[in-house]
């Protein structure tokens, strides 16, 4: 193989490379973008809480609520 076609065998590469970097970078930011907007099930969004482990989950609970009362 001649040394101008491994250069150019060498900068294809590098382009694939920083093509596919490109790529999921772009990925990542359109999934990071703001969260959707609420369907229209709740009137107020707002009570829900957010799980400190999951901030995709969310949920609300009634205050007094006896959950000893509730059998599995």
């Amino acid at each position: 193989m001649g040394n101008w076609e491994k250069e150019m065998k060498e900068r294809s590469v590098g382009r694939g490379s920083c093509l596919f970097a490109m790529i999921v970078a772009l990925m990542f930011a359109a999934g990071c973008a703001t969260a959707p907007p609420g369907s229209g099930f709740l009137k107020d969004y707002s009570k829900l809480q957010t799980d400190p482990d999951d901030e995709s989950l969310k949920w609300w609970e009634k205050e007094g609520v006896d959950w000893k009362r509730y059998k599995k």
